[in-house]
């Protein structure tokens, strides 16, 4: 697939930002939406068009400067998401890739997803198929957690777990896996309107 623009769009953030500022309004001194190069794939890489990339607790963490970094900054966060892959380095996974959607996971040497394009590694994608998008952007960073959740609780005899987060996707995801395991899980939620939803889940 031929790819003829040479600069997109990427959030950038330019020092670190704390959780107060976070959640205020102004914190264009330290990320903003800047135009910069399209990076470009070496072999064993591909480049993908971004489609979509959550917003995970990590990614927060990353950029309030308390998740570590490989890079130095300016740096683009966003440790997974989904696109459609539109140029290969070289190697054969990363050309049986091209044109082709897929979810994937940032290079931690590199920069992340919030942008228009990222580069990353041929191996740090998996093919959506038939899966929306959007769906797809999630299919690495909560999952996991949850199967190292799974492994905690059989490995170290836990008999029971207390998740502060059970309203979220990875709580609704710790429900059923942690359902199968027979596992009793006390779920913690803010407001009354959730306990309806996860008493659904099971």
């Amino acid at each position: 697939m031929a790819q003829s623009k040479t600069s997109m769009r990427a959030l950038r953030v330019l020092g670190n930002i704390t959780e107060e500022a976070l959640r205020g309004a102004n914190i264009s001194d330290k990320m903003q939406v800047l135009e910069v190069p399209i990076p470009k794939p070496k072999r064993g890489q591909v480049l993908i068009r971004v489609d979509s990339s959550p917003i995970n607790p990590s990614d927060l963490a990353y950029v309030m400067g308390a998740y570590p970094r490989a890079n130095p900054l300016p740096v683009t966060p966003g440790f997974e998401g989904s696109g459609t892959v539109v140029s290969s380095g070289g190697g054969f996974l990363g050309w049986g890739l091209v044109g082709k959607n897929v979810a994937f996971t940032a290079n931690p040497t590199l920069d992340g997803a919030w942008a228009e394009y990222i580069v990353t590694d041929a191996k740090m994608c998996v093919k959506a198929g038939s899966n929306p998008l959007e769906s797809a952007s999630c299919s690495f960073v909560n999952p996991l957690t949850v199967l190292s959740f799974v492994d905690i609780v059989g490995n170290e005899k836990h008999k029971a777990v207390i998740h502060t987060a059970a309203a979220s996707s990875l709580g609704k995801m710790l429900i059923k896996e942690l359902g199968k395991k027979k596992v009793p899980l006390i779920n913690i939620v803010r407001r009354d309107a959730q306990v309806s939803m996860l008493k659904d889940l099971g």
